[in-house]
């Protein structure tokens, strides 16, 4: 946690999302208070299985559209008057496969019904490229082909990240 907060504090970020926090909202409710973003959304885990935390400092408005155990929909705007964009953050892929159809269907609703930005973020457990994967198993093609599917249906575009398997992501909006 303390890590967290530094990099969240050092980044100056105004929305986080972390994924696979293990953690029930008495739990999260105590740690997020340690951290420099104030408001948040969490999904508890179930057992030892998920949960998501959104977090957002004063300086955005944040509207909550949908949740469940794999995701957080939100509307995001920096002032009133801005048109708003989805953070189809908060997702978490379930790595046995049986709700990927599930997550892929919500994905795709919020990109081509609201016609405004959307950015997805989070673990989905899934592959683009081969050359993405490390070591393990080949047996999650058919896995990997629904999230492949999807992204192509969608338009959406992989923005690749730099660093170390778990990775910071900060996005800021002028």
């Amino acid at each position: 946690m303390s890590i967290l907060a530094h990099y969240l504090h050092s980044t100056k970020a105004s929305l986080g999302f972390v994924c696979e926090t293990k953690c029930s909202v008495q739990q999260a409710t105590r740690r997020i208070r340690r951290l420099p973003l104030k408001n948040y959304e969490i999904v508890p885990s179930a057992g030892l299985s998920g949960g998501l935390w959104l977090l957002w400092d004063d300086n955005l408005l944040v509207s909550v559209l949908e949740r469940s155990h794999f995701f957080i929909f939100a509307s995001i705007k920096k002032h009133v008057d801005d048109d708003p964009w989805i953070l189809g953050g908060a997702i978490y892929g379930d790595p046995n496969g049986w709700v990927l159809g599930y997550i892929w269907d919500q994905i795709s609703f919020y990109a081509n019904s609201h016609h405004i930005p959307l950015c997805v973020m989070g673990d989905f457990n899934c592959i683009l490229h081969p050359s993405e994967k490390c070591g393990g198993s080949s047996k999650e093609k058919s896995k990997n082909k629904g999230f492949q599917s999807m992204v192509s249906r969608t338009g959406l575009i992989d923005l690749g990240h730099d660093g170390p398997a778990y990775t910071w992501c900060n996005f800021q909006q002028s």
